[in-house]
């Protein structure tokens, strides 16, 4: 969770009164303030593009504002806070990117426009060259300089380093953000463009109820849940992991297994297996640490909550969450620590819906 004061988050639940702020900066210019009308922020997790929104601004009097918000390479800033006072307000940063798309109304003038983070701009500046990266360093460090190599002065924050690679690493031809996202998950990482414009690379995060680091609860005193459903998915109940070599990778392939006590294991639902593949993964030993890693991972609960509820605009995808509902007489509540998976965020009406997980999801070999 972005960094605030304990008195905004005492105020969140409370009546309080907002503020949004979205400003355009064409490149080389001062920036420029826009009058929204609606914003939106959807939200997710994971390495690579982390937030989009929906925004639309109303017109200004001597300004071309349609052809100022198309300029090319223009970065658009949004917060959104709380007013305190008359000059006495808190804002957390939301979103930093640039424009996807846009429209304008002939008739009011009125602009909608849709945003996208420097994922986009990662994504957009593809390799000249056939990429492989050389031996001695670390996987952060390598995705540090695919980022820089598109966007040239980026601030890049290591918070892990992923590893120190060796041996013959395999070749990237055109994509740049291809071995951004392998080499991550090799060395379980997320990277991901951040809402102040720096970049981020730290360790996958982990289910840690005590790393909870904000609480959504039902009820009339301090409740800030709207709407709440608990889903269980049983279909992807696995419990094997298989690591699979490519082409040119000479290990045989690794399994790994949950033990025999556990409630999973294939004496009681059968072999549900769980393909992964890498390949940046050079010995057995190598595979076989990744498949007991992503086991003790994937044999997490499948459990989904979805959440209507007042807004937190300082909680990141991958922030711990907890839900509480508490009992009655008809109704035994629950308690629960999730992590925020996904999300959409509403500045106007000062809502957001929430998509959390038990556990975190690992993306399966094709």
């Amino acid at each position: 969770m972005k960094q605030v004061s304990s008195r905004y988050l005492r105020a969140l639940n409370l009546s309080h009164d907002t503020i949004t702020t979205i400003t355009c900066t064409p490149p080389g210019e001062a920036p420029v303030s826009l009058s929204p009308m609606a914003c939106t922020v959807a939200m997710q997790s994971g390495t690579g593009r982390r937030r989009t929104a929906s925004v639309a601004v109303s017109p200004q009097p001597g300004l071309d504002l349609y052809g100022l918000v198309s300029t090319p390479g223009a970065i658009f800033q949004i917060h959104h806070g709380i007013k305190f006072g008359p000059r006495l307000y808190e804002r957390v940063p939301v979103f930093y990117g640039e424009a996807a798309s846009g429209g304008v109304s002939l008739a009011g003038g009125d602009i909608s426009l849709s945003l996208t983070d420097q994922w986009a701009r990662v994504e957009r500046c593809r390799l000249l060259a056939p990429y492989s990266p050389p031996n001695g360093a670390s996987r952060a460090q390598r995705i540090t300089d695919l980022i820089l190599g598109a966007i040239p002065g980026a601030t890049v924050h290591q918070l892990a380093d992923g590893g120190i690679m060796t041996g013959e690493l395999g070749t990237w031809d055109r994509d740049r953000t291809q071995p951004i996202k392998d080499l991550a998950t090799d060395g379980s990482l997320e990277v991901w463009p951040d809402v102040d414009g720096s970049w981020v690379i730290r360790p996958v995060p982990t289910s840690d109820p005590k790393a909870s680091v904000y609480t959504f609860k039902t009820g009339d005193a301090g409740g800030n849940i709207l709407s709440a459903d608990r889903e269980r998915p049983l279909d992807r109940l696995y419990n094997t992991v298989v690591v699979v070599p490519g082409e040119k990778q000479t290990w045989a392939r690794q399994i790994a297994t949950v033990p025999a006590d556990s409630p999973r294991h294939p004496d009681k639902i059968g072999t549900v297996p769980y393909f992964y593949a890498s390949p940046t993964i050079k010995t057995s030993g190598q595979a076989m640490s990744a498949a007991t890693t992503i086991l003790a991972r994937v044999i997490g609960s499948t459990e989904r909550l979805t959440m209507t509820g007042l807004i937190n605009p300082a909680l990141e995808p991958g922030d711990m969450v907890t839900a509480l509902h508490p009992a009655t007489e008809v109704d035994p509540g629950f308690r629960v620590a999730h992590l925020f998976d996904s999300g959409r965020a509403d500045y106007i009406a000062n809502t957001m819906t929430l998509d959390t997980l038990a556990s975190v999801p690992v993306e399966e070999a094709a």
